[in-house]
């Protein structure tokens, strides 16, 4: 296949996270995950979802989670056009988060 020619893949990542605390508050280090998919749909496009988790930053509080999708678009060379959504399934995470971006990407690597 020629470059950029792949048509979906999926991901897996996790990590620890190392979090310092203040004086006034204990924050705890912690684990995270994410798993997810994209897709290309044509020849523009990338669509994608992915879920994601973390423990929580404070003793006896509740794991953030949350399911993600986004949508992009190439408009140019150089430029893409991105939105995305995001819903969370705990208390400790946002219940809806939207966003639109604009990535530029310069021809150098």
């Amino acid at each position: 296949h020629a470059r950029g020619a792949q048509h979906v893949g999926v991901f897996l990542s996790g990590g620890r996270r190392l979090l310092e605390s203040t004086a006034t508050v204990q924050r705890q280090d912690g684990w995270q995950a994410s798993a997810g998919y994209w897709r290309n749909i044509g020849k523009l496009s990338v669509f994608g979802m992915q879920a994601n988790w973390r423990t929580a930053t404070l003793a006896g509080g509740v794991d953030p989670r949350s399911v993600d999708a986004f949508l992009t678009r190439r408009l140019s060379t150089g430029w893409k056009l991105e939105v995305s959504g995001s819903a969370g399934l705990s208390k400790s995470s946002p219940d809806y988060v939207a966003g639109l971006r604009f990535i530029w990407r310069t021809g150098r690597r």
